[in-house]
């Protein structure tokens, strides 16, 4: 099977690619996992492990008394990109355990009539309890984006009522109604469309073990951590670090462990 075949044929990478995970993360592979995967016969099965051996040469050896083909040491993935957050539930989801926090709940419905409003460029009014003025009352909102903060969902959208951008937290939705015409949509969305690159450093009193370990764990280039994102992300970011609210440059984060030292429009 030629390498143009291969990579014109959707289905055949995907199951080249499920192979070529399977050798990378358990070092060895077998046509009993296609089977159990897809479903393929022996014969098909054998034909993609070839094809697999034909693409990426000495990836795969043949154990004759294991019956099965073993990865070499780790390489450099030719059908996958290795990314262990998502290849590891995917693969061996007895062998991975989620740790869930408590997370703000909103009922679906709520979500859907946003998200409406949102696909099809509308209006939409919120009973919005807002923890920052501490007020709950009925706002009308044009909704563009949702973002993921790694813990709960927003809603970026245009504010009718104080006639800006701003984030609302899905958690606190209580209530939806009357859809209408929109607002000013994600185009004018000047802060959202403006990126930005936040520097952080090491707090220089920590002692080497730990800014060793800090170093292995963000992979920090000269003892900083530099991150390019929307500039309406800006206090998400700093917050997964521990920094207070509308940190400042200089400030040190909860742990001690960061300095923030510049946010800079990216070029």
């Amino acid at each position: 099977m030629g390498n143009q075949n291969l990579l014109t044929n959707p289905f055949l990478v995907e199951r080249v690619s499920f192979l070529e995970k399977m050798a990378f993360w358990r070092g060895w592979v077998g046509r009993k996992d296609m089977k159990v995967r897809f479903g393929t016969s022996p014969a098909q099965s054998s034909s993609d492990l070839q094809a697999l051996r034909e693409k990426a040469p000495g990836v795969l050896q043949y154990n004759t008394r294991r019956k099965t083909y073993v990865g070499a040491e780790p390489w450099t993935p030719h059908f996958f990109e290795a990314i262990p957050e998502k290849d590891l539930p995917s693969l061996f989801p007895e062998s991975v355990e989620h740790f869930r926090l408590p997370f703000r709940h909103t009922p679906v419905e709520y979500l859907c009539y946003v998200n409406r409003a949102l696909q099809n460029q509308q209006s939409i009014e919120l009973d919005y309890l807002s923890a920052s003025s501490g007020t709950q009352k009925w706002r009308r909102i044009t909704p563009h984006t949702w973002v993921w903060d790694g813990r709960r969902w927003h809603i970026r959208a245009y504010c009718h009522e104080n006639a800006d951008f701003r984030d609302f937290n899905a958690g606190r939705i209580t209530g939806t109604r009357q859809s209408g015409p929109p607002g000013a949509l994600r185009e004018e969305d000047r802060d959202w469309n403006t990126q930005v690159t936040v520097t952080l450093a090491l707090n220089k009193d920590l002692d080497s073990t730990r800014r060793r370990a800090l170093d292995l764990d963000y992979q920090l280039i000269n003892g900083r951590l530099k991150v390019t994102l929307r500039k309406a992300q800006v206090n998400y970011f700093l917050d997964q670090f521990g920094f207070p609210t509308d940190a400042q440059t200089g400030t040190l984060n909860l742990r001690e462990e960061f300095i923030l030292t510049g946010v800079q429009t990216a070029l």
